[in-house]
């Protein structure tokens, strides 16, 4: 499964705890908005994306 993750800020113990989980067995990609990004890249990983998270 795919799946994206956007921080709009540094991730709490309880995100992080859920990113870590996701990431054994799955394709999962972290996007951090508050270091910068490309958005291009951004928008091509959550049009393949099955699940997308946003913190």
């Amino acid at each position: 499964m795919k799946i994206v993750h956007v921080l709009k800020r540094e991730p709490g113990p309880f995100a992080e705890r859920v990113i870590e989980a996701q990431a054994r067995g799955n394709e999962v990609r972290v996007f951090e908005l508050f270091r910068g990004f490309d958005p291009h890249e951004l928008l091509l990983a959550l049009e393949e994306a099955d699940k997308v998270f946003c913190w």
